[in-house]
């Protein structure tokens, strides 16, 4: 019974350490990407979450996505393994496919790297719509607005969206939604 308890002793300081460390992997920085998706080519883009720095300047000087590669299986290819590098945080090509598993790795300023894999069906952005058109109506004291999306006629539509539409007015604000 004394040896088990002195084994216990033992062995609690080395747990307590490892959860020191723990913490400090929580420090390192993670990749957040998203993709915008088309029938003419896909794209990635990515950025760096810091973990809990109070100086993030002087860490964005130092510490940012220098490249990124992708790589894919191209079953069309005889070698079946392609790969894409772009400096920077985005990489658009028009041989990515929204359905493709991507191996990503982030290249870092400071040096090393993050590696992951991706699917860009399941981190889609949809690009915001613009105003295509306004017109107002005096005698009804109305507007209409007309939107377009950038991605018309394409995998992302008006009618396969839901917008937001946050409307401000001298005295109210009101959000609908636009289907």
């Amino acid at each position: 019974m004394l040896l088990l308890l002195l084994l216990l002793l033992l062995l609690l300081p080395a747990g307590t350490q490892e959860q020191s460390g723990d913490q400090q992997a929580d420090m390192e920085p993670r990749i957040s990407c998203s993709s915008h998706i088309s029938t003419s080519g896909c794209s990635l883009t990515c950025e760096l979450l810091r973990g809990g720095s109070d100086d993030e300047d002087a860490e964005e000087d130092e510490d940012g996505i220098e490249k990124m590669s992708l790589c894919y299986t191209n079953w069309s290819d005889q070698d079946h393994l392609r790969c894409l590098e772009e400096p920077g945080d985005t990489i658009s090509s028009e041989d990515l496919k929204p359905l493709m598993k991507l191996k990503l790795t982030v290249h870092l300023r400071r040096g090393g790297n993050l590696s992951t894999t991706v699917h860009l069906m399941e981190i889609v952005k949809p690009r915001s719509p613009q105003v295509w058109n306004v017109t107002f109506d005096q005698d009804l004291n109305q507007a209409v607005i007309h939107f377009q999306t950038p991605d018309n006629k394409d995998y992302l539509r008006v009618d396969n969206q839901v917008f937001q539409l946050h409307i401000c007015t001298a005295g109210s604000t009101t959000v609908p939604e636009l289907h």
